[in-house]
């Protein structure tokens, strides 16, 4: 009977440890499933430093860079991009390894060149360095305004081709070309205007036609005081013995005679008047000279 008691005691004693050995096993799986780095690739940008963390243990974990020229990694996982290259950063905890490849870039916009609808409104992203001052060539084409500490916010306002200047902290300057399109074309004929074409002359030009002119005068004529015969009318002069005879026998009297002025209109002639002038002569009347067609909303031209 003790016997049997003692045999069935050591039965259930490696029942246990069975128990504990099946119970335990997994748990050891699982706590080292848990150990991890948390990322095995990464891009990062020259000057911009960034974390890399190993989860699921709190025992201690060296790091290595495999090309320090590239990128040095601190006792605590802090990366820190030196230049533009590919390199592979190693975490060892209880002598496993955890590695991230990381490909180091240099600063730059998210894009150097970009095609856009007028209207829209766009974010560009400058990675590995902050942004100083934005700028458009063309504010009356694309607006651009800071986003936070590494971006710009770009707004499309009509159709053209336009460079936007991002200036960073770092104290170079990022370049992206926009070109804005439109929807629909709204065609227009473009057309170069040309003023008629002239020389000029001189010539000697009438400015006037000849012409008569009535002129009033007077003239001062002999009278007779008694009968007020006109003997300058008559064709006489104060000397001709007419005149005295006629004095002598004037029926109307008198003593002589006495002069008196009386108009006389006259007839002038003038000739034509001329004039040296410089005239214009119209070789070829103005006009349009056809260009292009073009589209008034994009500027693109068929």
């Amino acid at each position: 009977m003790n016997k049997r008691k003692k045999g069935l005691c050591q039965l259930l004693a490696c029942a246990m440890v069975l128990v504990m050995l099946v119970s335990l096993s997994p748990v050891n799986v699982q706590a080292a499933s848990k150990v991890k780095i948390n990322k095995t690739k990464t891009t990062m940008y020259v000057g911009t430093p960034k974390t890399l963390k190993i989860t699921g243990t709190t025992k201690k974990v060296t790091w290595k860079s495999s090309n320090k020229k590239i990128a040095t990694v601190s006792a605590k996982g802090k990366v820190t991009p030196k230049k533009a290259g590919t390199v592979v950063i190693t975490a060892k905890v209880s002598g496993k390894k955890y590695k991230c490849k990381v490909t180091v870039k240099k600063p730059c916009l998210s894009a150097t060149k970009k095609t856009v609808k007028a209207g829209s409104t766009y974010k560009l992203v400058l990675h590995g360095t902050n942004v100083k001052k934005c700028s458009s060539t063309n504010k009356s084409i694309v607006t651009v305004k800071k986003n936070g500490k590494n971006a710009v916010t770009v707004k499309a306002v009509k159709t053209r081709n336009v460079k936007i200047k991002v200036q960073g902290t770092n104290g170079k300057s990022y370049v992206c070309n926009v070109k804005i399109k439109c929807d629909k074309h709204t065609w227009k004929e473009v057309t170069k205007h040309h003023d008629a074409i002239t020389h000029t002359e001189t010539k000697h030009v009438k400015i006037k036609d000849a012409w008569d002119e009535e002129v009033i005068t007077s003239e001062r004529h002999i009278f007779c005081n008694g009968c007020n015969m006109d003997f300058t009318a008559a064709g006489y002069s104060p000397s001709d013995d007419f005149i005295i005879i006629h004095l002598d026998t004037c029926k109307e009297g008198g003593c002589g005679y006495h002069d008196y002025p009386v108009p006389v209109t006259e007839t002038v002639h003038h000739d034509a008047v001329y004039k040296d002038q410089t005239i214009t002569i119209v070789d070829k009347e103005e006009w349009d000279e056809y260009l292009y067609t073009e589209c008034t909303t994009c500027g693109a031209r068929k």
